[in-house]
């Protein structure tokens, strides 16, 4: 059954380590303690990399502010949604987001309360990728590709820093770098073609 523990053990199976975890987050071994040091960076860089559908969400924002004093060229600002990792477009409440338009400029700003989106896009909604910790919702792929990672990062500590430790390490990385980029194909593959809006991946290739 996926779930957090169940990723941390692959990584440890990606380093050729014995250990087994029964619970990474109350378990008190060395293995556990690297993991948790590292898994809730690795998860959310790796959610800001590519807009995954699992994580995909588009919300209307809270108004904070009409012609925001700090906003200059700005007409509104609104509250950063808590759950959001990576603000991908703004959305025009009266447009399909499922259709390509053309971008709605916006800027990331704050104040005393936190992150605000600067735009201005009046009654503006926002796709952004949400910070998802259920790993069951998330892509077979994707749960491999975040083995990997973890087991790049953990590799100095738990493989070792001499030639072997080394190689596993470097090995854990090219296969993360493979798994991402088939998590991301396998995503493009289930896309209908069309009118729809193009993904970062391909905009950025």
């Amino acid at each position: 059954m996926a779930s957090k523990t169940a990723i941390c053990n692959q990584a440890l199976f990606h380093l050729k380590n014995s250990k087994t975890l029964t619970d990474v987050d109350t378990d008190t071994s060395l293995q556990a303690s690297v993991f948790l040091a590292f898994y809730d960076d690795v998860l959310e860089e790796m959610l800001r990399e590519f807009e995954w559908p699992f994580a995909k969400r588009i919300a209307s924002l809270a108004l904070v502010e009409t012609d925001p004093a700090d906003g200059v060229e700005w007409g509104f600002s609104y509250r950063w949604p808590s759950d959001c990792v990576k603000a991908r477009y703004i959305v025009d409440g009266n447009m399909d987001p499922s259709v390509q338009y053309p971008r709605i400029s916006f800027e990331i700003g704050g104040d005393d309360t936190g992150r605000l989106i600067l735009t201005n896009e009046e009654d503006a909604s926002l796709a952004y990728t949400k910070l998802v910790d259920d790993v069951t919702v998330m892509s077979p792929k994707f749960r491999k590709a975040l083995s990997f990672r973890l087991a790049m990062e953990a590799a100095p500590t738990l493989a070792g820093s001499d030639q072997a430790g080394m190689a596993l390490g470097q090995l854990a990385e090219r296969n993360y770098r493979s798994a991402m980029s088939e998590a991301k194909a396998e995503y493009l593959n289930e896309r209908q073609s069309g009118n729809h809006r193009e993904s970062e991946f391909i905009e950025g290739r």
